[in-house]
């Protein structure tokens, strides 16, 4: 967990160098990248309004909406703070 610390810490550090005009590019850079990723996880019809996810996106954001406990792979076990807290 300290070396994700770390990382993030280098990178703050990195981005407050930049100008606005390179954080931007930057910003517009890595959306441009995500774009393609997040809508292959979604299905959408152009002649309506709804958006429905694939199922394995669906079961988690399910999961994430209502709270429910899941697990992250077959294999794995629960986490050991399965307690949902209110935000």
């Amino acid at each position: 967990m300290s070396n994700l610390h770390e990382l993030d810490a280098y990178l703050v550090g990195l981005l407050a160098k930049l100008e606005a005009p390179q954080r931007r590019a930057l910003a517009r850079a890595v959306s441009v990248e995500l774009r393609p990723r997040q809508s292959s996880r979604i299905e959408a019809s152009p002649d309506t309004a709804v958006v429905t996810f694939r199922d394995e996106v669906k079961r988690v954001a399910a999961v994430h909406h209502f709270g429910l406990r899941d697990r992250v792979n077959a294999r794995a076990g629960l986490p050991s703070n399965t307690r949902h807290e209110s935000y």
